[in-house]
């Protein structure tokens, strides 16, 4: 059914701006502050905005959620941001005006991006700069390293056309990631793990720090109001979602999604999660490239390296990159907040508390390693980050769940510091958790009862 919409979208060219915008739905020009004099005109235009808008946040919404509901399968997506050609989103204060003449009002306000033009004859609101133009152009600027200041300015004035900057940016790196894994090992690589080339990687985090420096600007700005006017942020869930989609694309720069290099496709959002939780169990997504791995150890073993403690020091980085978001998710997952939150939200944090858990693994084996060859060591920078780490959670776990008793003890009466097994277990004991006060969406409980059966099996 998605595929003939889709088509059918395709057939009535909705995808194009510039052939689908009819003449009257054009509200542009002509905006001069004296428009509230006439009221019925002023009506017309604000209802003209309204229609063309719609239409354009019911297209960017489109491209978003088949990218999201894709990925999860590890299938591509059916639509392209290079087809998608409006303009980015206007800024969400025009959205929200409740009358015609607060539109008009707000349509004069600096800092979003756009502004109203004058020349010998008329007014006109648009876009500064060509970065606005497309999400491609916008997304292209972004990975420039030096953004356009009015692509920056739009972003921060329109939380959903950042959130949809940022899901582009995934799917180019979830693109990059398919392709090289599809082509042969090459002993160039620095490491199994490797996806990107160092100048990709720089271009990509020029683009996550972009958009998150848009969302700090967003909630700087939304504080101040705030204390103005005494109301809250009502783009909070919004800028919350753009904060886990930069997190989630961090990760995927340096850990690979298990399903895409299995080769592995689901036909559900659900079933996707949890065959992505259950690899996390072994070491699947690295049997592709088992033989080239060990011919690394080997060559790094002669020449004095280790690539166990390469691994553990991307992990340490990465945890250090998640825990924050992590942090976010719980924050969020109030009742109110909860029911507020839309499906997709759902599966990225969920992806992300996959993530959070498939790094802490990698440092458990780390530290399990070196326990098992020289003794542990009270310096030992991934045993103090992992017993941190597990503190945190700890204390998460008794904010969400009081009367919850955590196990003190590890299996046959071993401590907590020489029980590495109870990390992982704390960790999936609060995705759970985080999983049961999702039940809006049937995607929260199935990966609830993911996580606790694979507790089971962590010794």
């Amino acid at each position: 059914m998605f595929r003939t919409i889709v088509d059918h979208m395709r057939d009535l060219e909705l995808f194009h701006q510039s052939l689908t915008a009819a003449d009257e739905m054009a509200w542009e020009t002509d905006l001069s502050p004296n428009l509230d004099c006439n009221e019925q005109l002023l009506d017309s235009k604000w209802a003209a905005f309204i229609a063309k808008e719609s239409l354009k946040l019911s297209l960017y919404a489109l491209v978003f959620l088949d990218f999201h509901i894709f990925k999860v399968c590890n299938l591509r997506p059916m639509i392209s941001s290079i087809e998608l050609g409006w303009e980015l989103p206007h800024a969400a204060t025009l959205w929200e005006a409740s009358t015609s003449k607060a539109w008009l009002a707000r349509l004069y306000q600096d800092g979003c991006g756009a502004v109203v033009s004058f020349d010998a004859t008329t007014t006109k609101y648009a876009f500064q700069g060509s970065a606005t133009k497309s999400l491609a152009l916008a997304t292209q600027s972004l990975l420039s390293g030096s953004p356009c200041p009015h692509l920056a300015a739009a972003l921060a004035a329109s939380p959903f056309a950042a959130l949809c900057a940022a899901a582009t940016v995934d799917a180019l790196v979830q693109d990059f990631t398919r392709c090289y894994y599809q082509l042969p090992p090459s002993l160039s690589d620095p490491s199994l793990f490797h996806i990107l080339t160092q100048a990709q990687n720089k271009n990509v985090a020029a683009a996550l720090r972009a958009i998150a420096d848009a969302r700090t600007t967003a909630l700087r700005g939304a504080a101040a109001d705030a204390d103005a006017d005494g109301r809250g942020s009502s783009a909070a869930g919004l800028w919350g979602a753009v904060h886990l989609v930069v997190a989630s694309v961090k990760a995927s720069l340096c850990v690979p999604d298990d399903l895409l290099i299995g080769g592995i496709v689901d036909n559900g959002v659900a079933a996707g999660l949890a065959t992505h939780a259950h690899l996390t169990l072994g070491s699947y997504f690295a049997s592709r490239r088992s033989a080239m791995q060990q011919q690394q150890q080997q060559q790094q073993h002669l020449s004095g390296g280790s690539p166990s403690e390469l691994d553990a020091a991307g992990s340490l980085g990465l945890l250090g990159e998640l825990m924050p978001a992590l942090g976010h998710v719980v924050e969020q997952s109030t009742a109110d907040t909860v029911f507020d939150e839309g499906p997709w939200v759902a599966v990225v944090t969920i992806r992300l508390l996959i993530t959070v858990w498939k790094t802490l693994r990698l440092v458990v084996e780390y530290v399990r390693r070196n326990m098992d060859s020289a003794g542990e060591s009270s310096f030992d920078p991934a045993g103090v980050t992992l017993r941190a780490v597990t503190r945190t959670v700890e204390g998460y776990i008794r904010r969400l769940t009081p009367d919850h008793a955590l196990d003190t003890m590890g299996n046959n009466g071993e401590s907590q510091e020489m029980d590495l097994g109870y990390h992982e277990r704390c960790i999936l004991l609060l995705a759970g958790e985080l999983c049961k006060r999702r039940p809006v969406w049937p995607v929260g409980p199935a990966l609830a009862t993911v996580f606790d059966e694979i507790m089971t099996a962590i010794v």
